[in-house]
């Protein structure tokens, strides 16, 4: 009861503001709320195709192995994740910390409107979004919204199922059919990544080997110079000693540096030829993928419309069913379950 009290409180609160838009709407704030409806509007509706696609795939998956049924899961779970995010990411760009209570208010006020036919509440929304003609009732809104303010997700939903059913229909009949995500990116280029950087090696000791064995000669006795002798022999033959210490500590150090260097080549090119070697095969997997496409294409797209149609009555003729279809995030579990995806990240989502 109070949880259908706060829905109607909610829709009371949009329809005032919805008439003073309509009153009174006219330049830059008014322009600026008018487009905020939009985004609401449409973010609800993304959110209601997306809850809907599970019920379209599930007859496709009859008799599949559990390989194939996984490689489907894979493949929706990562669709299903780019349009929960970009639906996120927009509300948040428009509402920042308001993005989750503007977005549950207005799906709960228009899930009321439409379960009781509020034609006030239409005609308002109407008016708001300036959509022409006027919807007379809730089933051409749907339509509207789904053609003109949702085009860009219903061609994409429409066309992942009409690839994932040629998909599912040419694994029957061709060997060797390449892997789902291959088939459903057979057009985007495969990513080419840098091979990782070989580990370097440690650097050389701080002490040559040379340096080692110097320091391990037995030190000369402390030369005492007899009266009138000079040191000039002495010290000619130390400065030559040393000269040829660091000549040798230099030669060692260089011979090490060079090791180091051809190891560090070596594996740089085996790793950019690994690299090389898998993304020839991704790009000939894809190849091979979009050889099989070139030849469906009629299909594919013939395929994609129905399912366009197909998706615009499922989306327009589910609300208030009983099948707990997800309608603003509140009173069914599922509609509970992608809200928490929605907001994950918002801390009123547990």
């Amino acid at each position: 009861m109070k949880a259908t009290i706060r829905c109607w409180r909610l829709a009371v609160l949009l329809a005032a503001l919805l008439v003073g838009l309509s009153a009174g709407g006219v330049g830059r704030a008014a322009g600026a709320v008018v487009s905020e409806a939009e985004a609401l509007l449409q973010s609800v509706f993304r959110m209601r195709l997306v809850d809907q696609l599970p019920g379209q795939i599930q007859p496709l998956l009859d008799g599949l192995g559990t390989g194939d049924v996984t490689q489907v899961k894979t493949a929706y779970d990562l669709r299903s994740e780019g349009e929960i995010s970009a639906t996120r990411n927009e509300l948040q760009a428009r509402f920042g910390a308001a993005s989750r209570a503007r977005y549950e208010g207005f799906a709960a006020a228009l899930e009321g409107a439409e379960n009781n036919k509020d034609a006030d509440f239409l005609r308002q929304l109407a008016t708001t979004l300036a959509l022409e003609p006027p919807p007379r009732n809730y089933d051409e809104l749907h339509s509207q919204c789904m053609s003109l303010k949702l085009a860009g997700s219903l061609h994409s939903a429409s066309g992942f199922l009409s690839n994932l059913q040629t998909w599912l229909l040419l694994k029957q009949r061709v060997p060797n059919m390449p892997p789902l995500d291959a088939w459903l990116t057979r057009d985007q280029k495969t990513a080419t990544t840098a091979p990782a950087a070989p580990v370097a090696a440690p650097p050389p000791p701080r002490r040559s080997a040379a340096m080692q064995l110097a320091a391990a000669e037995p030190a000369l006795p402390e030369y005492k110079e007899e009266e009138g002798q000079t040191n000039d022999l002495l010290a000619s033959f130390s400065s030559s000693l040393k000269e040829r210490r660091e000549a040798t500590r230099q030669q060692a150090e260089k011979g090490m540096q060079t090791v180091t260097s051809e190891r560090e080549r070596a594996e740089q090119e085996l790793a950019t030829r690994k690299q090389a070697e898998a993304t020839g095969e991704a790009e000939a997997i894809k190849n091979q993928a979009q050889k099989l496409a070139d030849a469906e294409t009629q299909a594919i797209e013939q395929r994609a419309n129905t399912w366009e149609s197909k998706l615009k009555t499922v989306v327009s003729s589910t609300v208030g069913a009983a099948s707990g279809a997800f309608f603003g995030g509140l009173g069914t579990q599922a509609g509970e379950k992608l809200t928490k995806e929605l907001f994950k990240n918002d801390a009123t989502s547990e």
